[in-house]
């Protein structure tokens, strides 16, 4: 940030790459010479922040070496801060952040539908300890029973009660909270993945919530 404020003057650390360009050698070389000095520059500058931000907490000047600035440098417009919620934040009425979730739902064959649905089969689960359709005997009672639990909750996350018809309903409870083989096995490389990024300091993680819906071979990621 204090790079960005003083000598990067409203920008970040140059890369040094120059992107694809039609060019004739001697000009594509001179701006390349002219992109690597810049970047050298701008490694030194945060290399000297880096620096005084270490004397100023009391540790080695040498515990983050320059060759380590330098990665940063090269890579910084690649950085993503992501800004996590907790499940407690995700279920409070008090929680804002719903505008990602309306504008999915209006999407054709949007994945965010499955939010509600999974939300109202985890609150009838609460009241009756199964999941809506796991007796096929209760299917249309449990249907029904359902239905009755979705204009609150469609209330509390900001969606019109048409959000979810009840072709979405009789689904929902038809699936009978199966475990599908090819829905399990995608799942698990989701997870897998996202755990590579957060072991390897690799990627962008997905961002809070990740809901795929298997009819539609959709998916979305959702900041609630």
């Amino acid at each position: 940030a204090g790079f960005v404020a003083n000598e990067g003057a409203g920008t970040l650390p140059l890369a040094g790459a120059i992107p694809d360009m039609t060019s004739t050698t001697e000009s594509y070389i001179a701006l390349q010479k002219l992109y690597l000095d810049k970047a050298q520059r701008d490694v030194t500058a945060v290399a000297a922040r880096v620096s005084t931000l270490l004397r100023q907490l009391g540790k080695p000047v040498e515990s983050i070496p320059l060759e380590e600035i330098r990665t940063f440098c090269r890579n910084i417009q690649y950085i993503r801060c992501q800004h996590y919620h907790s499940l407690e934040h995700e279920y409070s009425s008090e929680a804002q952040q719903r505008d990602s979730l309306i504008w999915s739902i209006e999407q054709p064959d949007s994945a965010g539908l499955v939010y509600p649905l999974l939300r109202a089969a985890q609150l009838f689960y609460s009241r009756h300890h199964t999941y809506p359709g796991q007796l096929d005997a209760d299917l249309d009672t449990d249907i029904a029973a359902l239905r009755s639990l979705l204009p609150p909750l469609l209330a509390s996350l900001g969606l019109p009660p048409s959000a979810v018809s009840d072709d979405h309903l009789a689904e929902m409870c038809r699936f009978g909270a199966a475990e599908l083989h090819p829905i399990a096995a995608l799942i698990g490389g989701v997870a897998s993945q996202e755990a590579i990024k957060l072991i390897t300091h690799q990627f962008v993680p997905l961002n809070n919530t990740f809901l795929y819906n298997g009819i539609s071979c959709t998916s979305v990621s959702l900041n609630l």
